[in-house]
């Protein structure tokens, strides 16, 4: 898969490798290319640059995402936004329930929930991920999609090697992608930074 990449999009990749290993990811996903083609941010179109964050940003946010506690205070202000007052919901369940129940009930919920059950056979088939020799990480199945499609684009466009502006935009292009979260979290528009890659 990567040799099809030419030798600046094949940087966007190491970089991007680079960033699971410090972040302690056992994969490489949408999220990871993006903080390459960030961190080599000159490989991409100047309108492009314009409308981009930057990779401490991206990191950044990243890494808060991944906190319980990043999560947590997020999960309290979605609820707010609803007009749901957690804290009023904690006092209620404590009077009602018990002031030991809701520690009991987040011990529960940070423990998984685990209680002895018997395992059934599983009739979903198992996410593939594909291995990536030598780098001890495996390719998320978005990530394969977006190389795929950004072959596929490279290829249209009669171009033999898929270059970092290309790879970027096949990543965006996967909507459910961690990427393309994050750059709408952060209030980017995707509409205007895949205009201005194709462009």
């Amino acid at each position: 898969m990567f040799e099809r990449l030419d030798a600046d999009a094949r940087r966007v990749t190491d970089v991007a490798i680079a960033a699971a290993h410090e972040l302690g990811h056992g994969w490489l996903g949408t999220e990871h290319v993006l903080l390459g083609a960030l961190t080599c941010r000159t490989l991409l179109p100047a309108t492009a640059q314009q409308l981009l964050p930057e990779a401490d940003e991206v990191r950044r946010r990243l890494v808060e995402g991944i906190r319980p506690s990043a999560s947590r205070a997020s999960d309290d202000a979605l609820l707010a936004m609803l007009g749901i007052d957690v804290a009023e919901v904690r006092r209620r369940a404590a009077e009602v329930f018990g002031s030991d129940a809701v520690r009991r009930a987040a011990m529960s919920v940070r423990s998984g929930g685990r209680r002895r059950r018997r395992r059934r056979r599983c009739e979903r088939a198992p996410r593939r991920m594909t291995v990536l020799t030598g780098e001890g990480l495996a390719m998320a199945p978005r990530l394969k999609r977006a190389f795929e499609e950004s072959h596929r684009a490279s290829t249209r466009r009669g171009e033999p090697l898929v270059s970092p502006t290309v790879l970027l935009g096949a990543v965006l292009d996967v909507e459910d992608g961690l990427a393309s979260e994050l750059l709408v979290c952060m209030g980017i528009d995707l509409a205007c930074v895949r205009q201005a890659l194709r462009g």
